[in-house]
């Protein structure tokens, strides 16, 4: 990073033309300047970014830079760091630092200089602003990052302890809030422990006893969680509500990692984990920070962390506050979350996860080059085989997957997750590869229990073994199906319903989704590729078509009707003409399975099938959109041929499904007590198959989209409602003008009623 002429040309001579004369060469259209502000907070911003070795050598020219801006400059260099803390949680204890040094540097220059005449007060008050307003919105993560600079600035003598005390302890007031929430209370202990890992020591010098009461306050709530709460979102389900030692070895709780660290830094007085940088240690550093004064230091001011909002809607992944961490490689390669070490990279590596969702290629370069962020010898050389210590690329994927295999859903998409991990073994494909193959054969192992009563655990939550099963997939995908399925096949001698057996059925369904069925077929071993192992079907995926054969009774009526629907014939002609056939013809069934043989060659063949014969399957369905009313035996029926149909393709199952829904051709409630009907072929299984629970999970979220959509429709009509009434008081005056004279009593809650009810 040049802190010079930043944002001129790197090569200097350069000119508006190429050639000379007369002969007019082609123009460079430059883009126009940046301004003075942008520059600044692009120099913040990409702070360290540069060739040097270490961020360390780049902190006297970035002082020397920022100290030519300020005070002129103070609100563009608040705003560049405040973005760098918030969106580059690696880059804190440097930006700390980075500050300290530009404040001492003015202090240096002129010895009597008091704290009115430090250039960094200004860029620290906005800093205070910038803090306040994420407190306002309850940008928890916003919040969390603050009070890590805050501990740094805290130690490095710019900020007095007591203020920071205080401020730990405005967090700790929002635990004793009477019904509180999981996830608030959960984040509000958050910011009072990593406060505490980063400056626990400066705090415990002169209050400790502060410090005590703020552990003790983390582990009082933490103990008030029920053991059910903790329990209904383990990756691996207790037999008992007890949490057992299979269990402890197995995956590690946020809040439960966070007091056991706690705790051991206390006993260790308090000294920083090893993997936080100290660059105001460096001998090249030292030198160039002073110490203010206790009364030129700054306090932050006193807040009050704000009540949630009623009512308000959620939107995003669902936050419990209970967190668990699977845990995927033994302490040799990845440290416990259980320690200060683990602990503190694996909330760094989440947060950064989270941030860099926008840009997984960023992210994955940023996560691959963190060791430059961190203390030396944090992780093991690459390329030394005798090294020890954990290793970078195995603790970077443990994390990526404590965020996909996370209950009750993963925190971002699926997608994300396993593009992220794409692109991290494209990065580096000889560490990160067998870190992936390790994980791989960990997830599967967790499946099942040997000895589920000694364990006190059955194996893998059924949700997590789905989402392992769809990851695994996608990610052969990317490296040509290539797995050691040898390792699979002793597991073809458990029972038919083994969790195992099942995660091999429909890893090779969504393999075949993504590639075609002979192409999986060559890549399975011999045992596995017999159909009858139950692993891959006999035949490829494709529809069935039940008046295929000329032999079939109601042959010739469904070749007419399919004829009909070939031909595009009107929706109220092939209406005419199943009204004329007999009672014992099954219209329904027929009418549904001959517009999917129609659609099936292409999903939008499918599409303009269904539209085009939208009144036709309403009517079939028993749906009558004008009246309301319902036939749950017609919808039955409709749903059953299509389910016979897609018998061998489940995905276009649930994509038909979803259309019937959305065209309100059924409801989600008739896909619910479809799935819940046992299988009508003999020696069908009571309950819910994956496919099943597909379905059932696919319909509940449309009828909650439904009401969601209705809500918003809801305040929308409330809020231009009252908008109306605003602009009739205005217009009138504001004399005796409550309600606008032409309203109509009752229309308004009319409309309202009408719309909330057409939504379903």
């Amino acid at each position: 990073m040049s802190y010079g002429s930043y944002g001129g040309p790197r090569h200097g001579g350069g000119r508006g033309r190429r050639g000379g004369g007369g002969g007019g060469g082609p123009r460079h259209n430059h883009p126009p300047p940046e301004r003075p502000e942008v520059k600044i907070k692009r120099a913040i911003i990409k702070f360290g970014d540069s060739d040097d070795p270490t961020p360390v050598d780049e902190l006297s020219r970035a002082a020397e830079y920022l100290r030519d801006k300020l005070p002129a400059d103070a609100a563009a260099v608040a705003q560049g760091f405040k973005i760098g803390i918030c969106e580059e949680p690696h880059k804190i204890p440097y930006y700390a630092t980075l500050l300290a040094i530009v404040s001492s540097g003015t202090l240096q220059e002129d010895s009597s200089a008091s704290g009115a005449a430090n250039l960094t007060r200004p860029v620290l008050e906005d800093l205070f602003k910038a803090f306040q307003s994420s407190l306002d919105a309850l940008s928890w993560r916003d919040i969390r990052f603050f009070t890590l600079f805050f501990a740094h600035l805290t130690n490095l003598g710019m900020i007095n302890t007591g203020s920071v005390v205080a401020l730990l302890q405005s967090y700790a007031a929002v635990l004793d809030e009477p019904g509180v929430s999981q996830i608030r209370a959960t984040n509000a202990s958050r910011c009072i422990g990593e406060g505490l890992i980063r400056a626990g020591s400066s705090l415990n010098s002169s209050h400790s006893s502060a410090v005590t009461d703020l552990v003790a306050a983390i582990r009082t709530y933490h103990d008030s969680i029920s053991d059910a709460a903790r329990a209904l979102y383990h990756p691996l389900p207790s037999l008992t509500l007890s949490s057992t030692p299979a269990q402890s070895e197995k995956a590690h709780e946020l809040l439960g990692s966070l007091i056991v660290s706690l705790d051991s830094l206390a006993q260790d007085n308090w000294a920083l984990p090893i993997c936080i940088p100290q660059p105001e240690t460096e001998s090249s550093v030292i030198p160039q920070i002073l110490r203010l004064t206790s009364e030129d230091r700054m306090d932050v001011p006193s807040v009050l962390v704000p009540p949630e909002v009623e009512g308000e809607e959620k939107v995003g992944a669902e936050e419990t506050g209970v967190e668990w961490w699977i845990r995927m490689y033994d302490d040799e390669l990845t440290p416990s979350p259980a320690t200060p070490l683990g602990y503190t990279l694996r909330t760094l590596f989440v947060d950064m996860i989270n941030i860099y969702e926008v840009n997984r290629k960023e992210g994955a370069r940023i996560l691959m080059e963190i060791h430059r962020w961190l203390s030396p010898g944090t992780f093991r050389l690459e390329g030394d085989r005798e090294a020890t210590g954990i290793i970078l690329q195995n603790c970077l994927i443990e994390a990526v997957l404590s965020q996909l295999f996370h209950l009750p859903r993963s925190t971002l998409k699926l997608m994300y997750h396993a593009a992220l991990i794409n692109e991290l073994c494209k990065l580096s494909p000889q560490t990160v590869g067998p870190a992936v193959g390790k994980s791989f054969r960990k997830m599967y192992s967790l499946l099942s229990s040997p000895d589920p009563v000694d364990d006190g655990a059955a194996g893998l939550d059924t949700r997590l073994a789905h989402l392992f099963v769809e990851w695994f997939a996608l990610h052969m995908s990317n490296f040509g199906f290539a797995w050691v399925w040898k390792e699979w096949v002793p597991d073809l001698e458990l029972p038919e319903y083994h969790p195992k057996r099942g995660v091999m059925r429909r890893v090779v369904d969504y393999e075949t989704r993504l590639a075609y069925y002979d192409r999986i077929l060559k890549t399975l071993p011999g045992p596995m590729a017999d159909p009858e192992a139950g692993v891959v079907p006999g035949q490829a995926p494709g529809p069935t078509y039940a008046y295929e054969d000329s032999d079939h009774p109601h042959y010739q009526v469904a070749a007419g009707l399919l004829t009909m629907i070939k031909d595009r014939a009107k929706a109220d002609e092939v209406t005419a003409h199943c009204l004329k056939l007999a009672r014992s013809v099954p219209i329904q069934h027929m009418v549904m399975q001959a517009l999917l043989h129609v659609g099936s060659r292409s999903f939008s063949h499918f599409l303009n099938a269904v539209e085009r014969y939208l009144p036709l399957l309403r009517g079939e369905a028993g749906s009558d959109v004008s009246t309301g009313e319902k036939n749950k035996e017609k919808a039955r029926i409709i749903l059953c041929a299509a389910g016979e149909y897609w018998e061998r393709n489940q995905q276009m199952v649930g994509v038909v499904f979803d259309k019937l829904m959305q065209y309100q051709i059924i409801e989600p409630s008739d896909v619910v007590d479809y799935a819940f009907e046992l299988s009508a072929k003999g020696g069908g299984t009571p309950g819910l198959s994956c496919e099943r629970w597909l379905l059932v999970e696919a319909a509940l979220n449309k009828a909650n989209g439904r009401v969601v959509s209705a809500k918003r429709k809801v305040a929308t009509l409330n809020k231009q409602e009252e908008d109306r009434r605003a602009r009739a008081i205005a217009n009138a005056g504001g004399i005796g003008m409550d309600v606008d004279g032409d309203a109509q009593p009752g229309t308004f809650r009319k409309h309202v009623f009408f719309t909330f009810t057409n939504s379903f």
